[in-house]
């Protein structure tokens, strides 16, 4: 009988915790609610000056500026910019690496394929062949640890 009142307590207990943290969270403007719309300006604010660079490189694109627009994207993409590009990661990518491949750099370009697979692990496809066949060299030389194979390794894995 006693385990029985102890487990009712307990569950009374547990019961009232809850409840007092769920009207905690979700009423009126609790400091949590303060904390996560600091959080989001905080975001918002950090976010803004990558975000003007990438609308920025896009206008230079669509003005046939590519090698400006691509100096742009470039730019976002080296520093810590790139976590805020959330769905535009994959365009700016897929941009630097076709035209590096097409009138730049393909080493360069074989870099940024690279980058692309270990950091974010995008799959790409291509416009352009020379991308194309630069992109299926890295993705095949990707071992299982996400890094790219080297020669000797290939070698000694046969």
């Amino acid at each position: 009988m006693k385990e029985l009142l102890g487990a009712s307590i307990a569950i009374l207990l547990l019961s009232l915790a809850i409840l007092t943290f769920y009207r905690w969270v979700n009423d009126g403007p609790g400091a949590w609610k303060q904390y996560k719309q600091e959080q989001s300006q905080e975001y918002e604010s950090s976010a803004a000056p990558f975000k003007r660079m990438m609308t920025e490189g896009h206008s230079l694109w669509s003005a046939e500026r590519q090698s400006d627009a691509v100096r742009q994207y470039k730019a976002v993409l080296l520093e810590s910019g790139r976590r805020y590009l959330g769905d535009e990661l994959s365009v700016i990518y897929r941009r630097v690496i076709e035209y590096e491949a097409d009138y730049g750099d393909p080493a360069e370009a074989r870099d940024w394929c690279v980058r692309a697979t270990n950091e974010w692990n995008l799959r790409l496809s291509f416009s352009s062949t020379a991308a194309e066949n630069i992109w299926m060299e890295v993705t095949s030389d990707v071992g299982r640890s996400g890094q790219p194979t080297r020669e000797w390794e290939r070698v000694l894995n046969r």
